[in-house]
């Protein structure tokens, strides 16, 4: 980064900011993996296997994640935790 690119009225948070957000979200998206992988290995095996739906919530989670980012892939995956009561049919529920 030059002084004639802030002079000739780039922002400084312009050319500086989107940098530093790809490496937030990169690693914002591996923390969340990474606590779901610990779920999945502490925690699930002691738990009955109880999910009506072909990739499980922990499954499903880990892929929203990766496909649209760590605030869309959560909400994506909150909705499906709503939708798991007794009423729902279940079957196969891929990430869209």
């Amino acid at each position: 980064m030059s002084f004639n690119k802030m002079s000739k009225g780039g922002s400084f948070f312009k050319i500086i900011l989107p940098t530093h957000i790809c490496f937030v979200a990169k690693g914002a998206k591996r923390i969340v993996i990474i606590l779901v992988k610990l779920y999945q290995k502490c925690f699930a095996p002691y738990m009955p296997y109880q999910c009506k739906y072909s990739p499980s919530c922990s499954e499903y989670c880990i892929a929203a994640v990766q496909k649209k980012g760590v605030w869309w892939g959560g909400i994506s995956t909150a909705v499906r935790i709503m939708r798991c009561n007794p009423f729902s049919p279940g079957g196969y529920d891929p990430v869209r």
